[in-house]
């Protein structure tokens, strides 16, 4: 972006690959503030391991094992949500491509 070039690259749908009746990632939302997630049962993922080899976060909560909405999120004992570092820059491609694709 600073040398004037603007890359516009969608990104895949996102795919829970436990099973596809299952939430995808795009059902919880990334607060930036408190770098945490919201999941639909409302209950908070906090980043709990940071990976400086793969450039990424991993979020999640121990309140999974008595939500009620466990079923229809994961079959693991834990539904875990994973970041990237340049998770706003992929984001900032995706939505040039859906503006102007």
């Amino acid at each position: 972006e600073g040398a004037g070039i603007f890359v516009a690259v969608p990104r895949a749908d996102t795919v829970n690959p436990r099973g596809k009746d299952l939430y995808t990632r795009d059902a919880f939302k990334y607060d930036a503030g408190s770098d945490s997630w919201t999941c639909p049962a409302g209950q908070t993922l906090s980043c709990r391991q940071t990976s400086l080899k793969e450039k990424e976060k991993k979020y999640w909560t121990d309140a999974c094992a008595r939500c009620p909405l466990k079923s229809r999120c994961t079959k693991a004992k834990k539904r875990t949500i994973v970041r990237s570092f340049f998770e706003e820059t992929r984001q900032a491609m995706h939505d040039r491509s859906r503006r102007d694709p």
